[in-house]
């Protein structure tokens, strides 16, 4: 008999989440919603991530036939993960799933009735952060535009995540992935879904939680590669909206920023400081909600002076110092 063809494709991509995947999974297989396909894939994981997953299915029969685990034999990224789990599915519909995350049992079922019913190419809901062992709802607005859509989401007014939206595999079939740049791919990825769309849905519920407890999550890092990846993204969203003489100078101005700070803040290829996104240079000096003493590093940045950046970095390493004294002092004292 030939198999039902989904109405749902699920796609998680995964690296060493041994301690988070049957959190994610057990919560996925059991959605109310029954004709789902899920795909993990393994993004070369060097732990038991995959081992626990199998152990996982086998507690679900009903879903091992409605499951793919799909293993890369090297660590290509998760952009790539998902391009690979989307190429290989074949719901009407497509949900990404982060694998650190999980979902509240009714999220699918919701969603889609809401797309079904509503003609909707993208439905979202609200989500739930998880940190400190709280759970802080994050409301998500709805727009009565798509030119109000992308400014919200460029803004950081609505979520950019692909996680909490469904959508038809039709848009995702005219979506340009940005491989290997693993930052700011999903304000990238959803900035052209949010063009493309000509319906879109909400429903006013939290189904989501997002896990901000992972410590190793690629979220809570910064390094030259991954500020780089948001660069790109930030370039590849600005290329992409010219295209479509979209005008959104002002939000992505505040996005070059951002990147432009995090490479003093976190000391992230300091030396290329003046080259990215030079076009906001002195934008950047002259903005008042940037710290005084930034902004005073920036402008010797910008003509290639790091005697002021070094002496940031030196006062940085002498508080650090200072701190790890007293603490070393109070620990003997209190012994």
């Amino acid at each position: 008999m030939k198999r039902e063809s989904p109405l749902v494709s699920v796609v998680i991509p995964m690296y060493n989440v041994e301690n988070y995947i049957k959190k994610c999974a057990s919560s996925l297989f059991e959605q109310s919603l029954s004709n789902i396909e899920y795909i993990f894939v393994n993004d070369a994981s060097t732990d038991s991530t995959v081992l626990i997953l199998e152990k996982i299915l086998d507690l679900y029969p009903n879903r091992k036939n409605q499951t793919k685990i799909i293993s890369h034999s090297t660590n290509r990224g998760s952009v790539v993960s998902r391009h690979t789990g989307l190429q290989s599915s074949s719901g009407k519909y497509i949900l990404f799933c982060d694998s650190d995350d999980w979902v509240s049992p009714e999220m699918l079922l919701r969603l889609l009735m809401e797309a079904e019913g509503g003609q909707y190419d993208i439905v979202y809901c609200n989500y739930l952060v998880v940190s400190h062992g709280e759970n802080r709802i994050c409301v998500q607005t709805v727009y009565s535009s798509k030119i109000a859509y992308i400014q919200a989401i460029i803004a950081g007014e609505l979520g950019g995540y692909l996680w909490n939206k469904l959508v038809k595999r039709e848009l995702y079939e005219r979506v340009a992935f940005s491989m290997g740049c693993d930052m700011w791919e999903d304000l990238y990825i959803s900035i052209q879904l949010f063009c493309y769309a000509e319906a879109v849905g909400s429903v006013n519920a939290a189904f989501y939680y997002y896990n901000q407890e992972n410590l190793n999550s690629i979220v809570h890092s910064c390094s030259p590669k991954r500020l780089y990846a948001m660069v790109e993204n930030v370039r590849l969203i600005e290329s992409f909206l010219t295209s479509y003489n979209i005008e959104m100078k002002t939000y992505l101005e505040s996005r070059k920023m951002y990147c432009k700070n995090l490479m003093i803040v976190q000391n992230v290829a300091v030396q290329k400081w003046n080259m990215i996104f030079k076009e906001v240079n002195l934008l950047f000096c002259r903005n008042q909600n940037i710290p005084f003493y930034i902004r005073m590093i920036a402008y010797g940045l910008n003509h290639n002076v790091f005697i002021g950046y070094n002496i940031y970095l030196l006062i940085k390493r002498l508080i650090r110092h200072i701190r790890y004294s007293v603490m070393i002092l109070t620990d003997h004292r209190s012994t």
